[in-house]
């Protein structure tokens, strides 16, 4: 399994982050037990060369699981860095995500105007209503009183 470490500064909601490689390369590791795809707990070695990298990593992905994950990471005694995972589930299915139908019911930003939301009012210049009446053509109900009949044109 291969483990490539990242900087990300995007909030965790976001769901394309930007990331930056830390190291140039990945680390393959060999897990010694069982590891939790979710929550993984993986030790690294401490080396020269790309220990401080992998501290001040935040982020990671895991080929094997073919999942981001946000990451802390803590130095043992026995000069082992001991890195802690929790998935990204924004970032590891964006790609199914993006693809997902939606209904939008709510807009945070009271943007797009058009969006039929009670809790935020409806811009009036976004809709033009017009009403024509045909009296010749008149409808009969039941009880004899005679109505017009309308075409409601909106946009």
């Amino acid at each position: 399994m291969y483990v490539t470490f990242y900087k990300v500064s995007d909030p965790p909601n976001k769901l394309i982050k930007d990331i930056t490689n830390v190291i140039d390369t990945s680390r393959a590791l060999a897990p010694t037990g069982q590891v939790n795809t979710l929550n993984p707990t993986i030790v690294v070695a401490w080396d020269s060369t790309n220990g401080d990298k992998i501290i001040n990593a935040n982020y990671a992905y895991i080929d094997t699981f073919n999942r981001y994950y946000w990451i802390t990471t803590a130095i043992d005694t026995a000069n082992r860095i001991v890195i802690q995972g929790k998935v990204d589930y924004l970032m590891s299915w964006a790609d199914g995500i993006k693809q997902c139908p939606a209904n939008i019911v709510r807009a945070d930003l009271g943007t797009p105007t058009y969006v039929i939301d009670k809790k935020y009012p409806i811009d009036p210049t976004r809709f033009y209503t017009q009403g024509i009446t045909f009296p010749e053509t008149q409808l009969s109900p039941t009880n004899g009183v005679l109505y017009p009949q309308y075409i409601m044109i909106t946009r």
